[in-house]
């Protein structure tokens, strides 16, 4: 772990972030992290040995460090953000659940860097 290591994806702590949270608000956390998991490591964007792969997704926590260098520049590139931003927009438990739009996020980003 370096200096620069932080959190970036934290679903015990999303999942308590609020102190009476709607069952909605789980259903949201736990998919979109489902998701995004699933998207970094169909396109090697997450470590095969990183912890969030092997335990429940209600236990995930990434680590920066826990991205491929590939991974590292997508975070940075401040995609994901725009992914969840686009999902909450929508307003609907099933944009959270569909990988398409990330991975079209991937695709573009993938394909500006040769």
């Amino acid at each position: 772990m370096t200096t620069d290591d932080f959190v970036d994806l934290n679903v015990p702590g999303l999942l308590l972030r609020y102190s009476n949270p709607s069952d909605h608000w789980h259903e949201i956390v736990l998919a979109f992290a489902a998701t995004r998991l699933h998207v970094f490591q169909k396109y090697d964007l997450i470590s095969q040995d990183a912890s969030a792969l092997r335990g429940p997704i209600e236990e995930a926590v990434v680590r920066f460090s826990d991205y491929t260098p590939l991974g590292q520049k997508f975070v940075m590139s401040g995609a994901v953000d725009k992914w969840l931003a686009s999902c909450d927009r929508k307003r609907n438990k099933d944009a959270y659940r569909d990988p398409g739009p990330l991975e079209r996020r991937v695709q573009r980003f993938l394909s500006t860097i040769g």
